[in-house]
């Protein structure tokens, strides 16, 4: 992909999401949409933007996002076109006006209580975490649901390890209970109970006062096994690695994004604006460990076993 001026950070996040099979089939099965949609004359349509460029990138080996990027304005207040962006927070903001968008097709007739729908943006990224936080008095445990689009861990070894850090449990100090009223404290436990099909990991590369790069490699694994995590079918939290955003230099609205990726034919591709490189698997591991910032694993069907 071209880029347009600092637009490194847009470039990497899709290319990302054109190495998702999921999104690439919403995108490219959404024909009837783009036959009858009436605002992509006028470039306000983000869905018709994505697929535009998703398919030149099938037919051309340059694609200028240029719609995407004249976007911006659309997908968040802050991005400025012309200016070094924060990758993820971009990728974040674009989900988050595709799902809008596809809402506002869902009539009314078709949405629950809470005046919502589920959309084909959330069937693919969004899961759910159930928390219980367990007074130290009393005993009582209180239960909450909360939806996920991504993780957010602090940097480990390994996503994995990052991973079982953030699933921790952890001492919550003058909780009040709300069974017994007393302020002795809490623990927290949180586990899966709905495994989102893509997971993102996001590894907190950045100091959050001054935007700081933290350099620490962290090894991200081929697969991820997150059965003792998950509150369900035991076989049913696998993933696999799909791609990963990675940054290149001293904070997230300076230096470099690219993406590497793992393309149909299984090959590794380090996507670097317009140049294209074949990877290694031992390079691969190497060169994300060291800039590794968002990851995207994709949740593997289970496999019926024939027991004679």
């Amino acid at each position: 992909m071209k880029n347009q001026g600092n637009t490194c950070y847009i470039n990497a996040a899709l290319q990302a999401l054109f190495h998702i099979p999921a999104f690439v089939s919403l995108v490219l099965e959404d024909q009837r949409h783009r036959d009858n949609c009436t605002l992509k004359k006028n470039n306000t349509c983000l869905m018709c933007s994505v697929a535009e460029t998703l398919i030149r990138s099938h037919q051309s080996s340059l694609v200028v996002p240029v719609r995407i990027y004249n976007q911006l304005p659309m997908i968040h207040s802050f991005l400025k076109r012309g200016r070094q962006e924060d990758s993820h927070e971009f990728l974040t903001h674009y989900l988050d006006k595709l799902d809008e968008e596809y809402l506002k097709r869902f009539p009314i007739s078709q949405r629950n209580s809470n005046n919502s729908a589920t959309s084909p943006i959330k069937l693919i990224f969004q899961g759910h975490i159930l928390q219980e936080v367990t007074c130290l008095n009393c005993k009582g445990v209180s239960k909450s649901i909360q939806s996920i689009s991504d993780l957010n861990v602090v940097l480990q070894d390994s996503v994995l390890q990052a991973i079982s850090v953030y699933f921790q449990p952890s001492k919550l100090v003058g909780y009040k209970c709300q069974n017994c009223r007393s302020q002795s404290g809490a623990y927290k436990a949180s586990s899966i109970i709905n495994p989102p099909n893509v997971l993102v990991i996001t590894l907190n590369r950045f100091q959050a006062q001054t935007g700081a790069k933290i350099n620490s490699p962290c090894k991200v694994d081929p697969t991820l096994d997150l059965k003792k995590f998950y509150k369900g079918n035991k076989d049913g939290c696998r993933y696999k690695f799909l791609a990963c955003v990675n940054h290149h230099g001293p904070g997230a609205k300076r230096g470099h994004y690219t993406c590497l990726a793992v393309a149909a034919n299984g090959s590794t591709y380090e996507f670097d604006d317009e140049k294209v490189s074949p990877v290694q698997n031992s390079s691969a591991d190497d060169n994300v460990a060291l800039g590794s910032y968002f990851i995207f694993y994709e949740k593997q069907q289970n496999k019926l076993v024939d027991k004679k």
